[in-house]
């Protein structure tokens, strides 16, 4: 209630009517600052043109908040309205047994500028199995959109498709989100195999300690003796304590006749 008194006040104090839009605002603004400026004007005084500034000043904050709010609901409704009605189109395609066109539809859609229907594109795409599907997500794994590259993630690991691991790889690397950095980790080390071994023992001489942890934590998960070796040798010379005790923690839960 209090702030519904204090908006009556300031606009008020410009002249306006209350509601009045953010354009409103900015004239009636300068129609009064060149009449009470008391460097410009006669009648001018500081504490009428503090006033002025004062009721300019909040309300073109709340005048520009509520805009935008308004402006990014109608923007989100009118987005996902759409993407309802192509996505459900395009379902029934799916159900109509046109897995090709379907996909070639989905793919399509990808270039839309609508984020919430790329989003939903990624769902029905991790559907698939196609190498086209796959590849598709695949590619998803750069969008600046980090849901979709977490959806895209996700859809790759349960494909176990090893395509993506150098992908994975590259996430780990230069991904500025912790989230995803672990989600490539964990996405490797569950399809697993020979390269993910030899990719995460390559880390371990990263200079970066995040990376070295990383690949420490993703050899202890993967739980394949033949990275000891390397975690013996990485003990011997890391100096990062977190670091050393993640080995330390690998090590131990390797006997020692195993090594």
């Amino acid at each position: 209630m209090m702030e519904v008194k204090e908006l009556s006040l300031y606009y008020k104090v410009l002249g306006l009517p209350v509601g009045a839009s953010l354009d409103e605002v900015k004239r009636a603004f300068r129609r009064l600052a060149l009449r009470y400026h008391p460097d410009i004007s006669d009648r001018g005084s500081n504490a009428k043109y503090e006033e002025i500034v004062k009721a300019y000043y909040y309300l073109t904050r709340k005048a520009a908040v509520r805009e935008v709010r308004y402006e990014n609901e109608d923007k989100r409704k009118k987005l996902s309205e759409q993407a309802k009605e192509i996505l459900n189109k395009l379902a029934n395609k799916a159900n109509r047994r046109e897995k090709g066109l379907s996909i070639s539809l989905l793919l399509d859609r990808l270039k839309s500028d609508n984020l919430y229907l790329r989003r939903e594109v990624v769902r029905y795409l991790s559907n698939f199995s196609d190498d086209e599907a796959l590849m598709a997500l695949m590619n998803l794994l750069n969008d600046e959109d980090e849901e979709i590259v977490r959806m895209a993630i996700r859809a790759l690991e349960k494909a176990n498709f090893r395509s993506a691991l150098p992908k994975f790889k590259a996430l780990l690397l230069k991904s500025k989100s912790s989230d995803i950095k672990q989600m490539a980790l964990n996405a490797m080390v569950r399809i697993g195999g020979e390269e993910v071994l030899k990719t995460l023992v390559s880390l371990l001489n990263h200079p970066a300690v995040e990376v070295r942890l990383a690949a420490v934590k993703g050899l202890v998960l993967l739980n394949d003796k033949k990275a000891i070796p390397s975690l013996i040798a990485l003990l011997k010379v890391e100096q990062d304590v977190e670091v050393r005790s993640w080995i330390k923690r690998a090590l131990e839960g390797w006997k020692e006749e195993e090594w």
